[in-house]
């Protein structure tokens, strides 16, 4: 992996405590937004919904990542490692 493809924003990611479909990171920047029809308040659980799941996947990012080497070292012959070598050069 390059540089480029490992750089990210640093820290635990949030909602922000103003608006649910805005993420921000430890200093209070604002690292992603979710788009959608804000005049539409139908919209607003699933705009809410995908913010939640971008925080708590990229907060899992370390851990995820941890867990594929480790599937990749302990089983290197299997299905599971090869799917997990894969997914670990795509990953960022």
């Amino acid at each position: 992996m390059t540089q480029a493809q490992t750089e990210r924003t640093a820290g635990k990611w949030k909602l922000s405590p103003t608006d649910d479909t805005c993420i921000i990171d430890a200093e209070r920047n604002v690292v992603a937004e979710i788009s959608g029809d804000y005049n539409s308040p139908d919209t607003w659980p699933l705009m809410e919904a995908n913010a939640r799941f971008i925080v708590t996947a990229c907060n899992a990012h370390d851990e995820l990542v941890a867990a594929l080497q480790e599937i990749a070292k302990e089983w290197p012959d299997s299905f599971a490692a090869r799917t997990a070598r894969a997914a670990l050069k795509v990953s960022p």
